[in-house]
């Protein structure tokens, strides 16, 4: 089903709670938020049309709410946020009303064996996915040591090796 007005305001709620109880600390730490990605690549609506998978159908809409109240949490809260919606668009399932693929094999998750069976799939990222999640993750952690040394170098360090160890090569 689609998110009410009060799951957002309940999400927004328990999300900027979060928050404030990690910025309580002393010091008070820096937050890098990551949003959601869509796993429908913004076309969950044909969800509808599968038995017992309609309530899915809006998917898509509520990724982008709840991406958007995570950017307007971070903004709010001094945090730093990193898309990852929009790394992942297209990169996903990503199939249209017809059941035809925009690719044969989605990049960032495993495919699902039977289009109409949906629970063949799975809604983690793939290592391909994992790896565009830390970089996206890494290019922050550097920004943030450039502009105000706000990184310990022994994080870049570790992430450069992470970046390393699973590609045999730093990207």
């Amino acid at each position: 089903g689609e998110c009410s007005e009060s799951e957002q305001e309940h999400y927004r709620t328990h999300l900027t709670t979060s928050i404030d109880r990690l910025q309580a600390g002393n010091p008070r730490p820096d937050i890098l938020l990551l949003n959601y990605y869509d796993l429908a690549d913004n076309q969950s609506g044909w969800l509808q049309l599968v038995p017992g998978y309609s309530i899915y159908a809006g998917l898509s809409q509520d990724v982008i709410v709840a991406t958007n109240i995570i950017r307007e949490v971070a903004e709010a809260k001094g945090c730093y946020h990193i898309d990852i919606y929009t790394e992942f668009m297209y990169h996903c399932y990503g199939i249209d009303i017809n059941g035809f693929s925009r690719h044969d094999e989605p990049d960032y998750v495993k495919r699902p064996l039977d289009l109409l069976d949906l629970t063949t799939g799975d809604i983690h990222p793939v290592t391909a996915g994992y790896r565009a999640i830390h970089l996206k993750v890494y290019e922050q952690l550097k920004l943030l040591k450039a502009i105000n040394d706000a990184v310990p170098e022994t994080w870049l360090e570790t992430a450069q090796q992470v970046a390393i160890s699973s590609t045999g090569s730093f990207y």
